[in-house]
């Protein structure tokens, strides 16, 4: 075959072919789709694939011509053709649409895409070229350019016109989003079989080269180079005296800057002139700009060329017109910032570059560089900065807490003797308050500032007693112990008056914690991936953590152990109690269960999780007990809310409940609104899904005046209803601000599409072991970690990295990417695979067989 679409899979090693044509008119065989596997060892072998869905594969026309791109999981083809050459059908066709493939789970998808016929009449393309670019965007992007387009009648002459490379058509992979901007300088006339490559600069910048190509309508056939520069949009042509004109060749990027130009004819002898290069390949330097005979094995890593880089130093992107503020935000990120030269600066600029062609690129580093160079510039550079501020902000808030306990100290905490359901007083919030950060810290949205501040206040947070609360807890539960003599004490890993008494008193007891395994185990992996291999609390980085943020990570764990290390109120608690109890008391908190240190040795830990829904680690601590997800049991929903189980039954439903203690603001709960709206709208447009069948389940406690009633949404909140206005009032929107069942019995209806939640322990497992995918809001510093985990785990989306606590549009293609879009089936198989493999009864059952065992 020939002309086939080529994808790649660096992570597996491995290619696939699919489509092209038979040549010189040879017979066409039944199509097929063929993997090379590559060996290590400059080999490798050929594999015909097995499609997962193999009707559907069955239906498929072959095609050439499309434009083909890959990205980590997935090929992707736009448009093609299908011919006498391709398909036994002897009359040429074009197919519009995007088929796409996954080269994981081997399931084929075929779509329509309405977006598509936006830019393309009929959503056909011919002869064009597609670049995916991992760096804009929340999913990556993937750029669709030039080629020809056609109606979809057969045995067409000519094409029904041009894609113009002066507006450019982008797609969101995931979110099925199509987007378009204008570009500026010098683009290239329309054509069609041009090459094209991508390379990713130094300073945040991408650009695309495309060389070549034909134009049947006008005869023409070239001999140029282009250049387009992202994110400013801005084309520009190579200055070189042209040679030879040059249509159906194929670009890689070999040796970090050189992009290689492969066969092609000449479009005008054809496959009979001869070719002016030998073997037909040409090399263009893609940072000096120039036609070059050698290759150079020791070049340069790219740079974008002097040209470009005057363009950025003169304030081109200042003068850019968005085609609108969603375009603006996918390329031109918050989080980065303008250097002097006036080029893309920041936490997301890359120091090296990376392209995007026909090349494998398998980039290998490892871990004693990782370490050596996470630690030394983070130590060397930032902590200096940081430590200064930490000082400062700990003096300051050491003195408002002294301040308040004075008050405080004035009155008295007498404890309660009687029965056991009151054996101590609570300690009111306003004395949690004076010793431990205030709780909008942890609410915060992760940043330099914020998450310092949160992670300055670990030490109360893990501990927030005063002395003399601590004795009184303690010697209640000395006598509760010494009254009740219980054969076993369960004792909760954030209590630390429970766990000091249980480990000094030698009572035959065990901890049982709510965390995940990896809270407990981090520091015994091997080269100190405590503290650079897994996202510290509160930084909502994604695992695994992408390389330039690994100093990060380092410089946020070191201010979590710099923060507990130095903090006072431990070492003065541990002195009153030694005082108290005698010398040889022991303080003991969560910090001394493995979440720092290693455990001390007879400790054991009940943990609600499993090491397959956790991180990856290298060693499991011994003193550990996975259990699996621990979850309460709750009444079916027919029993607990017959008349709500009935009005789940009318359709697929989307149960939003981000937990007890948040509240929805008016413009908060109308970004969720808005963003409802958009998975409504593309479910209609895509016709895939009827709009009509979704239901919205949504708990939505809101910040209201005392005494406005719950379900009242006149007055200022009537903008908010307006915009669901239409399911509200056909009942397929229930907004309340509470539901008499429990979310445990909601979930388990089996009627639940999506559980939109905020990544408290609870909620992330009983999704988890109720199968239903999730999109996750964490809001709380704790709760990234499970967001990110339903990401890792391929069960759900974290919606809000662009913004806190969202926004409609991340949170709008986060639902339609679970709930109907190409990723969608393959979320939900593996929600259900993992829920078969934790059966809701299951953490609970281990857990107590674990405690009854050691009665």
């Amino acid at each position: 075959m020939d002309g086939q679409v080529i994808w790649k899979h660096e992570g597996m090693k491995t290619f696939f072919v699919w489509g092209g044509h038979k040549p010189y008119g040879g017979k066409v065989d039944a199509p097929e789709s063929w993997k090379f596997e590559a060996d290590g060892q400059g080999g490798g072998e050929w594999v015909t694939e097995t499609s997962a869905n193999p009707a559907f594969y069955s239906e498929l026309r072959r095609t050439e011509e499309g434009a083909y791109v890959s990205m980590p999981d997935a090929g992707f083809v736009f448009g093609g053709i299908a011919t006498g050459w391709t398909n036994a059908n002897p009359a040429s066709q074009p197919v519009p649409g995007v088929l796409s493939y996954n080269m994981t789970t081997k399931m084929w998808t075929n779509e329509t895409t309405p977006g598509f016929s936006g830019f393309s009449k009929h959503a056909t393309m011919v002869g064009g070229g597609a670049v995916y670019i991992p760096t804009f965007g929340d999913n990556g992007l993937m750029v669709v350019m030039g080629g020809s387009n056609w109606t979809l009648q057969p045995s067409q002459s000519t094409p029904d016109g041009w894609m113009d490379f002066g507006n450019l058509t982008f797609y969101d992979p995931i979110s099925k989003y199509w987007y378009w901007q204008q570009t500026t300088g010098t683009a290239p006339t329309a054509r069609r079989g041009f090459c094209y490559v991508g390379a990713e600069g130094k300073n945040g910048t991408y650009e695309i080269f495309v060389f070549g190509g034909t134009n049947s309508d006008t005869g023409s056939s070239f001999d140029d180079v282009y250049v387009l520069s992202l994110p400013g949009f801005v084309w520009t042509q190579v200055p070189y005296e042209s040679k030879i004109t040059r249509r159906s060749h194929s670009c890689a990027v070999v040796g970090r800057r050189q992009m290689l130009s492969v066969g092609g004819t000449d479009g005008k002898a054809g496959w009979s002139g001869r070719d002016m290069w030998p073997q037909g390949l040409g090399l263009f330097d893609m940072t000096e700009w120039y036609w070059k005979d050698t290759y150079d094995a020791e070049a340069k890593d790219y740079e974008m060329s002097k040209a470009i880089q005057e363009w950025y130093e003169k304030g081109g992107v200042d003068e850019i017109k968005w085609s609108s503020d969603r375009v603006q935000e996918l390329f031109v990120n918050s989080t980065a910032t303008m250097s002097p030269t006036g080029v893309l600066d920041g936490p997301t600029s890359t120091p090296t570059a990376k392209v995007s062609s026909g090349e494998p690129s398998i980039t290998t580093t490892s871990t004693a560089v990782i370490v050596g160079v996470a630690v030394g510039v983070v130590v060397g550079i930032i902590a200096v900065i940081a430590t200064f501020w930490y000082l400062r902000e700990r003096k300051q808030g050491q003195a408002h807490a002294s301040a308040i306990l004075v008050k405080d100290d004035a009155g008295s905490h007498s404890l309660r003797t009687g029965a056991s359901s009151t054996y101590y007083e609570a300690v009111s919030p306003g004395e949690l308050q004076a010793i431990s950060p205030k709780p909008e810290l942890y609410l915060l949205p992760p940043g330099l500032v914020n998450t310092c501040r949160a992670l300055s206040g670990l030490p109360e947070l893990l501990c927030p007693w005063r002395p003399d609360e601590f004795v009184g807890i303690h010697d209640d539960l000395k006598r509760l112990h010494d009254e009740i003599k219980p054969d076993i004490t369960v004792v909760d890993d954030l209590f630390a008056p429970g766990l000091s008494f249980a480990r000094n008193a030698k009572v035959n007891w065990i901890a049982l914690a709510p965390n995940v395994i990896k809270d407990f185990a981090i520091p015994m992996q091997p080269y100190l991936a405590a503290l650079w291999k897994y996202p510290a609390i509160g930084t909502g980085f994604k695992y695994p953590i992408p390389w330039n943020l690994i100093p990060w990570n380092v410089f946020f764990n070191l201010i979590s152990a710099f923060a507990i290390l130095t903090n006072k109120t431990r070492p003065r608690l541990a002195q009153h109690l030694r005082k108290t109890y005698g010398p040889d008391f022991t303080l003991t908190t969560m910090a001394d269960l493995g979440l720092l240190t290693p455990a001390p040795e007879g400790i054991k830990v009940l943990v609600a999780n499993s090491p397959d829904i956790d991180l990856p680690l290298s060693v499991l601590p011994d003193h550990i007990i996975p259990c699996g997800p621990i979850i309460r049991a709750a009444p079916p929903i027919c029993v607990v809310d017959p008349e709500l189980a009935t009005w789940l039954k009318r359709g697929p439903t989307i149960y939003m409940n981000l937990g007890t203690h948040m509240g929805f603001s008016l413009d908060d709960a109308k970004e969720v609104a808005y963003a409802f709206r958009a998975l409504f709208d593309h479910a209609s447009s895509a016709g895939s899904v009827r709009e009509d069948n979704f239901q919205i389940l949504w708990k939505l406690p809101r910040e209201l005046p005392k005494g406005q009633d719950t379900n009242d949404f006149t007055g200022e909140w009537t903008g908010f209803k307006d915009i669901l206005r239409q399911e509200i009032e056909d009942d397929r929107a229930r907004i309340m601000d509470w539901f008499a069942a429990e979310p445990k019995s909601i979930l388990e209806s089996g009627e639940i599409v999506c559980s939109i939640n905020h990544g408290g322990a609870n909620s992330f497992h009983e999704a988890l072991c109720a199968g239903v995918p999730q999109v996750v809001l964490p809001r709380w510093a704790d709760c990234y970690d499970f967001a990110s985990r339903a990401e890792l785990l391929g069960i759900g989306k974290r919606a809000n990295h662009r913004k806190h606590p969202w926004h409609r549009s991340e949170l709008g293609e986060a639902l339609i990417a679970v709930i109907i879009g190409p990723e969608a089936r393959a979320i939900q198989q593996r929600a259900k695979s993992i829920a078969k493999r934790h059966p809701e009864t299951k953490g609970r059952v281990n857990a107590a067989k674990e405690i009854l065992d050691r009665i």
